[in-house]
């Protein structure tokens, strides 16, 4: 059947003009990318995981104040600002170390239960260590309505919100899982007295109103 039969022209015709839409399209999509950048999220977003040992028995407890005061910039020996603006606490874990005698430990984790506008479960999460090779350990997260379950930052002047009241022994090991938003206005934090820091050092503080729990592996003060 010879290809210059009129059926083979029309089909071959209506081919190439489904090419050519299909390219016009594809042209007018890249120019369209290229014309209007992308949305994008302006503020510096950061989740982790930082880890604390704790340089003294518990309770203590975890607030507003404390965990945004946890990440600061020295500009003095004795004066530096906190960089985080807003947080969000996902989750606590503890792993309390055995006693030398092997005396049973235990680590508990309590979210508040009342906060601005909310009530949660206020229910204690723990857990107590078994022989010489079973530490005492919770892993916990807030649960729905209690203070830690939502964005929370501190004004200097107001109220500090409890967030959780921790409990463990000397030498535990206390993760924190945290999402913080950086400051990006021109507007500092309150300042925040220190001892002997370096202007310009980036450091980690205790998160805790106590101060038990110390940074690990990273500058504090």
């Amino acid at each position: 059947m010879s290809p210059t039969q009129p059926w083979f022209s029309g089909f071959d015709k209506l081919m190439t003009r489904r090419r050519q839409s299909r390219k016009a399209l594809f042209m007018t999509r890249a120019e369209a990318r290229s014309s209007h950048p992308p949305k994008l999220t302006s503020s510096t977003v950061k989740r982790q995981t930082i880890r604390f040992q704790a340089s003294s028995a518990g309770p203590t407890t975890l607030t507003t104040e404390t965990v945004c005061n946890m990440l600061v910039v020295a500009t003095s020996a004795t004066t530096a600002y906190s960089l985080i603006s807003t947080f969000r606490l996902h989750r606590v874990e503890i792993w309390g170390p055995m006693a030398s005698n092997l005396s049973p430990v235990t680590v508990s984790v309590e979210y508040s239960g009342t906060g601005a506008n909310c009530v949660g479960p206020s229910a204690i999460h723990s857990d107590t260590s078994m022989g010489s090779n079973c530490p005492a350990h919770v892993n916990v997260g807030p649960p729905p309505l209690s203070t830690a379950a939502t964005w929370q930052a501190y004004a200097s002047g107001g109220s500090a919100l409890n967030l959780a009241t921790l409990n463990f022994p000397t030498g535990a090991i206390v993760d924190l899982d945290v999402e913080f938003v950086l400051r990006d206005t021109a507007v500092a934090s309150s300042a925040i007295t220190v001892a002997a820091a370096t202007t310009g050092v980036l450091y980690r503080r205790a998160p805790d109103s106590a101060g038990y729990l110390v940074p690990v592996s990273h500058v504090t003060i």
